[in-house]
């Protein structure tokens, strides 16, 4: 089956062609669905579907995937399977990447994540207990207390604390979860795990479709044959069941869990949805992220069944949804009389101390913490990096610190010790990765006391001393030791790496960041690298980060008495710079395997020329009035040699930094001329003064008062920020259509979230010229809600940094 931009899946062509021919519009399936009310049979939908639209495309992302569609077929048509397939084929063609999703997919990582992440396994260890991500979170007291009661059969159980990816999988991202969850799989398989014990039922259906060579069980069935007959009697009220919809047709969970509901002494009183044909409670699918009437009239259906009865269930998710509209209990909290659960942020503090406490009763002899590429923090880690130096910059000029902070004093102090003192951090930075300690206290430590220039000799001496120690005692003394930790498929393919390429891996790595500095070391003594080629690649790869790293670390004292220096702007951009280098050498190699690119359009061609001449003749209009003006109307002309006079005394006092008199200038003027001063000034920081917006913002705040002063800056930084983004839309709108048909691809739209990202980055960095930042807007064809939002946050940052810095 094709499309106009190209062949389906074959997975998706078969299922609508199936659905297509298996469909018989009886409409079952229809009445027991509120999606399918809304949009029509799963045969309609299968018709009417088309991969170029992207409404059509969003369609499928509304189904819950629960499957009851499939359970009430009388034809045995799968409707679930087209939709997931669907997502899949939206992703690929870059339709299904919605905002709405950014929180789950947010969670989802926190859970792969090295921090919430470990796994721990004791000495012949063929079982584990992988409770999931809800669990832990709102009951990690039930989690011990399952995980006790499960080593009463298995004495020798592991525990791993870790996230499917399930998420991803429902979200069509079908890449991501087979390189997540496969890489898991490997692992495991790799030590012997031969079964799983599981609590989350989504875990289950992952762990049973995607990993067959495990024999996974619920804790539930297991439960059922430990945990001792109760003595208690019936209660008077009954209880509902409610199955979760991901696992209506395994019957062995759902006969375990009334089993364990039976003997807390509850009385079963079925629902008329349940087991095969039990219903969503509104979560599944993610679905009430793009449309949560759908969610909310799931849970409705559920609230109408219970009829005021308790409802019991086996899923975390599932009670945690359900429970905002009724009475719900987890089956593990009858069984272990737990308290009530948790919810919101704690969430993560219990996920925390509780792999914290594992790691003390867990006798693990194999361990790890994930680390694999995807399971990071997003940009947690940068904003709090800058929350942090806020906080720091505050403290330091309300507690009048800064003086003892001056780098000249630090240096002189340590000038007494005379060459002692290099060869004291340089000694320091030899032993840290052999003793595993961390080395960017060290790095920022050496760039405060010796400087930008001596402190990357220093450091990078230090480092490639280090890095050699630490390979010779993996390759000469402690080869068992290092093996036992480097376990995983990235260790691995860094081995096969560097048997093919030899220093080539060893400079890729040292550039690019994704393994741990110290453990890297080790690793590379276990493979066939000689040490020579393995030095000198060291040093000379890691030369260009530790320069840019000690240059911007060499600001940070300056930073955190409020003063921004050259330092601090060329370490970002050095930074930067490096980020960038794997990216070129990666496009270099791949420069001559690459498809032939797609012929641009004569339209969009001509449109871009057409602009171009535009734009031309705009300038050259311009550049005519302004001398016809000059010389034929006098009073028009003493009108501009009298603004003439007033931008020429505002960059006068801009390029000097007399802020006193331009305070003085600036207080008896009235609103209105305030804010066309405000204007210009932000105008200039475009072509010239670049560091002048610092001084602009502390003359505004002086003359009118910190509010009014911000606000004067704020607007007229927007003001310029948006006629660059017009000018951008007019001149560079077309560049990212024709990036992406240059790569093969589908427009995107909305543009990336990292473009949006950057605008704000580019606007909180005092000193980069606005019109940049509204060019980038408008070439990338960034929305204006969007675009506000993030230029008003960075400018934000940026004059609160310029408020700092005087």
């Amino acid at each position: 089956m094709q499309s106009e931009t190209g062949t389906l899946r074959p997975q998706l062509a078969a299922l609508l062609a199936d659905e297509i021919s298996g469909c018989t519009g009886c409409g079952v399936c229809v009445g027991e669905c509120g999606f399918l009310k809304l949009y029509g049979s799963p045969r309609d939908i299968a018709r009417s579907y088309d991969p170029d639209d992207p409404k059509k495309n969003v369609v499928c992302f509304e189904c819950s995937l629960c499957g009851l569609c499939s359970a009430v077929c009388p034809s045995g048509v799968k409707p679930q399977a087209l939709f997931l397939e669907m997502r899949r084929e939206a992703i690929d063609r870059g339709f299904g990447s919605f905002r709405e999703h950014k929180g789950l997919l947010g969670y989802e990582r926190t859970g792969t994540s090295r921090r919430f992440s470990w796994y721990g396994l004791p000495e012949g260890c063929t079982t584990i207990f992988f409770p999931g991500c809800a669990l832990p979170g709102t009951r990690p007291s039930v989690t011990v207390a399952v995980y006790e009661r499960l080593k009463e059969a298995f004495p020798d159980l592991g525990l791993v604390l870790d996230c499917c990816t399930k998420p991803s999988h429902d979200l069509g991202r079908e890449q991501y979860f087979s390189q997540m969850f496969g890489e898991m799989v490997a692992w495991l398989e790799s030590h012997g795990i031969q079964r799983v014990l599981v609590a989350c039922p989504n875990c289950y259906k992952v762990f049973t479709e995607y990993a067959p060579q495990f024999q996974t069980e619920t804790v539930y069935e297991r439960l059922a044959g430990i945990m001792p007959e109760t003595t208690a009697e019936a209660t008077s009220s009954p209880v509902a069941i409610h199955d979760p919809c991901v696992i209506r047709f395994a019957s062995a969970p759902q006969e375990a869990a009334r089993g364990l509901v039976s003997r807390s002494g509850r009385v079963i009183a079925e629902m008329s949805h349940t087991r095969t044909r039990t219903l969503c409670c509104g979560e599944g699918g993610t679905v009430g992220a793009l449309a949560p009437d759908l969610a909310d009239a799931w849970g409705e259906l559920r609230v109408g069944e219970a009829a005021g009865r308790q409802v019991v269930t086996y899923c975390a998710g599932c009670a945690n949804h359900l429970g905002k509209r009724l009475k719900v209990s987890h089956v593990l909290d009858l069984l272990f009389n737990a308290s009530k659960p948790s919810s919101g942020p704690i969430t993560y503090v219990n996920r925390l101390r509780l792999k914290s406490r594992f790691k003390r009763i867990v006798p693990a002899v194999i361990s790890r913490e994930r680390t694999v590429p995807g399971g990071g923090s997003g940009m947690l880690r940068p904003l709090l990096f800058l929350g942090v130096m806020i906080a720091a910059i505050v403290l330091v000029r309300a507690s009048g610190a800064g003086q003892y902070l001056e780098p000249e004093r630090l240096r002189a102090l340590f000038s007494g010790f005379g060459i002692v003192a290099p060869l004291v951090y340089i000694a320091i930075y030899t032993v840290a990765p052999a003793l595993m300690l961390p080395g960017l206290p060290l790095s920022m430590a050496g760039a405060t006391v010796f400087g930008p220039v001596w402190g990357v000799v220093y450091t990078i001496i230090g480092a490639t001393l280090g890095a050699c120690a630490a390979f010779l005692i993996a390759r000469y003394a402690a080869r068992n030791w290092v093996e036992r930790q480097l376990v995983g498929s990235r260790w691995n393919k860094l081995d096969s790496e560097t048997a093919q390429n030899g220093w080539k891996a060893v400079a890729f790595t040292r550039l690019i960041p994704l393994f741990p500095f110290n453990l890297l070391n080790f690793a590379f003594g276990l493979t066939k690298i000689s040490f020579p080629q393995y030095a000198v690649a060291t040093f000379i790869f890691m030369l260009p980060g530790t320069i840019a790293f000690i240059t911007f670390s060499s600001s940070l004292l300056g930073l955190l008495k409020g003063k921004v220096s050259w330092e601090f702007f060329v370490g970002i951009a050095l930074i930067v710079a490096v980020s960038l280098i794997p990216r070129l050498v990666k496009w270099y190699r791949n420069r001559e395997r690459r498809e032939p690119r797609p012929e641009v359009p004569w339209s969009l061609r001509r449109s871009l020329q057409l602009k171009a001449i535009a734009a031309a003749a705009l300038a050259v209009t311009a550049a005519a009035c302004y001398g016809v003006v000059l010389k034929y109307f006098w009073a028009l002309n003493a009108y501009l040699y009298t603004l003439e006079f007033n931008l020429l005394f505002v960059a006068h006092r801009l390029r000097d930094g007399d802020l006193a008199g331009f305070v003085e200038y600036l207080k008896p003027m009235s609103s209105a001329r305030a804010a066309g001063i405000a204007l210009v000034c932000q105008a200039m920081h475009t072509f010239a003064f670049p560091f002048s917006p610092l001084r602009t913002t502390a003359a505004f705040a002086a003359a009118f008062g910190t509010p009014t002063g911000l606000a004067y800056v704020g607007c007229a930084g927007l003001v310029v920020t948006g006629l660059s983004a017009l000018l951008g839309r007019f001149c560079l709108g077309d560049l990212a259509p024709l990036h992406y048909r240059h790569r093969g691809l589908a427009p995107r739209t909305p543009p990336p979230a990292w473009a949006v990202w950057c605008a704000g980055a580019m606007a909180a960095i005092p000193g980069f010229p606005l019109l940049l930042c509204g060019l980038w807007i408008g070439g990338f064809r960034i929305q204006p809600g969007r675009s506000v939002a993030a230029i008003t946050a960075g400018l934000v940052v940026r004059m609160l940094l310029s408020l700092a810095a005087y």
